[in-house]
């Protein structure tokens, strides 16, 4: 190859590989941070009328859609750290929800019944440093907007396979979670 064909072939393959890169993310999200806590109050079996505070999940998404999370593959099973990066799409229907002009007055009790499955707590820190807002609810009371947030992020959870590390405000929300949502507390 004489040199000229190598120096267009170079700038062929780099203009083709800058091209196949994803850019780090076109969609920023319009929130500080974003975070999900799957928890239950659990009965203790050596202490009667006791009920432990048990966290099965956690998601923390920052404004760059760097998503980070704590999983269990089961009940008091280890947790397990993973981080990901949200796709284009998860991120705009997050910009797109307006999570303080949200109607979440019936987001704690089922249609159908009895719920024995985990509650949710989603703090929403914004950008401007306003109060943080706190949405809590069970699955079955979803709808619209919301339940396609929750079902989209579940299967992020589900399918996170990219070990992380330990995300720096669990305790924060964890916290608060104990403080203000016992096992007889309604959201406002």
């Amino acid at each position: 190859m004489n040199l000229k064909t190598t120096y267009l072939f170079l700038l062929f393959a780099s203009i083709l590989i800058s091209c196949n890169q994803k850019p780090e993310s076109p969609f920023p999200v319009h929130y500080k941070r974003i975070a999900l806590t799957a928890y239950a109050y659990l009965e203790n079996d050596s202490v009667p009328k006791r009920k432990d505070f048990y966290v099965s999940s956690f998601w923390q998404i920052d404004s760059l859609g760097k998503c980070e999370m704590i999983r269990r593959d089961g009940l008091e099973k280890d947790q397990k750290y993973y981080v990901d990066n949200l796709p284009d799409s998860t991120i705009q229907l997050i910009n797109g929800l307006n999570f303080s002009k949200l109607d979440t007055s019936n987001l704690h009790s089922s249609t159908n019944g009895k719920y024995d499955g985990y509650k949710y707590c989603l703090a929403i820190y914004k950008s401007d440093g306003s109060a943080t807002e706190y949405i809590n609810f069970i699955p079955p009371a979803l709808h619209g907007e919301l339940l396609k947030l929750f079902n989209t992020l579940s299967k992020l959870m589900a399918e996170a396979n990219t070990v992380g590390m330990f995300p720096a405000s669990y305790y924060q929300n964890i916290n608060y979670i104990k403080k203000n949502l016992s096992d007889t507390t309604t959201s406002k």
